[in-house]
């Protein structure tokens, strides 16, 4: 009981076992946690820009019916 303690406490060092075990695990884990998950209301790509473009036109009123009857209608006369 005679011996003196330094004061500062050893340095931790991980062992190399751990590390690669570790690392192991993160990386399985990293797969399935980082992997890009549909959600519920995504449209396929391709029907977004007609969706989009159906949406603007219903908005606009275009083509009303009104607009394209006094088209023809000035047309004919």
């Amino acid at each position: 009981m005679t011996d003196q303690r330094s004061p500062l406490l050893e340095r931790p060092v991980m062992r190399e076992q751990f590390r690669k075990e570790l690392r192991g695990r993160l990386m399985s884990e990293a797969v399935v946690v980082l992997a890009p998950r549909p959600s519920r209301f995504s449209f396929p790509p391709m029907l977004r820009p007609a969706l989009a473009a159906a949406a603007r036109a219903k908005m606009c009123g275009w083509p009303s019916p009104s607009t394209t009857s006094l088209a023809r209608s000035s047309s004919q006369s």
